[in-house]
C-alpha cells in the first residue's frame, strides 16, 4: 500500500493538471462555442506528460524532481502556444499569459508526482 504521503502528493498532482481543463470547460459553457482553451489545454499536458515519461526512469533523487517540473514548464508552454497559434491565434501577450499558466500549473502537478517517485531512501 502506497505511504498517505505519497497518495496526497498524486492527489495534489491530479488536482494541479484539472485545473486548466477546469479553466478550458468554464470557458466553453460560458461562452457556448469557445472550445480553444481546452485544446491548448490538451496540447500543454501532452507537452508536460512527454516530459515526465522521458524523466520517469532516472527519477533518483530530488534535484531530477525539479528539473523534471523545469522540463514541464517549458515543454508544456511551449505547446500551449503552438496550439494556440495552429488554433489561428495571433502570437500576443494574452496567449503567453495563458501559456505561461497552464504550464506552471502542469509544472507544479508535475513536480508533485515526480516527488512521490523519489525512492524513500533518496529523499
Amino acid at each position: 500500500m502506497m505511504p498517505v504521503s505519497d497518495r496526497v502528493g498524486r492527489l495534489a498532482s491530479a488536482l494541479c493538471a484539472a485545473v486548466p481543463f477546469a479553466f478550458g470547460l468554464v470557458r466553453a459553457v460560458r461562452t457556448g462555442t469557445d472550445r480553444r482553451y481546452l485544446w491548448v489545454a490538451l496540447a500543454s499536458f501532452v507537452g508536460s506528460a512527454m516530459a515526465v515519461a522521458a524523466a520517469r526512469s532516472h527519477l533518483s533523487n530530488t534535484t531530477l524532481v525539479t528539473a523534471t517540473a523545469a522540463a514541464c514548464f517549458v515543454t508544456g508552454t511551449l505547446c500551449a502556444v503552438l496550439m494556440a497559434m495552429i488554433l489561428g491565434t495571433r502570437l500576443n501577450l494574452g496567449i503567453v499569459i495563458v501559456a505561461t499558466g497552464f504550464g506552471l500549473c502542469f509544472a507544479a502537478s508535475g513536480w508533485l508526482y515526480a516527488a512521490t517517485r523519489v525512492p524513500r531512501t533518496a529523499r
